[in-house]
């Protein structure tokens, strides 16, 4: 191995920083790279959807996705915690929950899961059913692959609705030979599901699950071939 052209690309908040190895490197180069910049009791490590430990072997050109929150954050949130005026974050959740209506409670795993969850917000329920209710419906689907999720040990950064405006994605996948209901950024990082129709109503439920299996399936292996859809049909 060459160890002045063997890296690794670390990825944090979507930048890319390349990390030269050496041979036997393992996880805890990258977690001491970034103890400066992050908190170290938030930093979580993923590759391929899958969280790495300090003593995880490192192999060159393999990318991982970096997500935590800086020292600064943490005390500001610490901060305003404190502040009696200021809601907490679960009171916060449950208020935003009760008023629209969402007495759904999003069930996964606390480290195999979906990080993040959110819905397009520009539907106000005009055209098509309102964000909200969109935003159910991806908790409700998260919900539902939870065990999955767990079984392949797969943490993903986000699922998030994708915007049926955002044609460039869809062209890009188009061309691509692609499925055009859903996309999988950087195999794990976050995963885009089209939710809504052309006339802004959502897509048949079973249709939109398929579709966020085959993209989970991305985390694993990128090109559609005879492995992917072998994992597919076993999941």
């Amino acid at each position: 191995m060459d160890a002045e052209q063997a890296h690794v690309t670390l990825s944090i908040s979507g930048a890319d920083q390349r990390i030269n190895i050496t041979e036997n490197a393992t996880a805890a180069l990258l977690f001491d790279a970034v103890a400066g910049a992050l908190d170290a009791s938030t930093v979580k490590l993923l590759h391929k959807g899958k969280r790495l430990a300090r003593d995880d072997a490192l192999t060159p050109g393999m990318r991982v996705l970096c997500l935590g929150t800086t020292t600064q954050q943490k005390d500001r949130i610490a901060a305003q915690r404190s502040d009696p005026t200021i809601r907490g974050f679960k009171e916060e959740a449950a208020r935003e929950a009760a008023r629209r209506g969402a007495v759904d409670e999003l069930q996964q795993h606390p480290e195999y899961k979906f990080c993040r969850i959110e819905a397009v917000k520009r539907f106000d329920g005009r055209r098509g059913p309102h964000r909200f209710e969109a935003e159910k419906l991806l908790r409700s689907m998260a919900s539902e692959v939870a065990p999955i999720m767990v079984s392949h040990a797969w943490t993903v950064g986000g699922l998030i609705e994708m915007d049926p405006r955002d044609d460039q994605i869809m062209k890009k996948k188009q061309q691509e030979g692609g499925c055009l209901l859903g996309y999988n950024e950087n195999m794990g990082a976050r995963i885009y599901v089209k939710l809504r129709q052309d006339d802004g109503t959502f897509h048949d439920r079973d249709a939109l699950m398929k579709t966020l299996l085959h993209e989970l399936c991305h985390n694993v292996v990128g090109p559609h071939n005879a492995v992917f859809f072998c994992l597919v049909c076993g999941r």
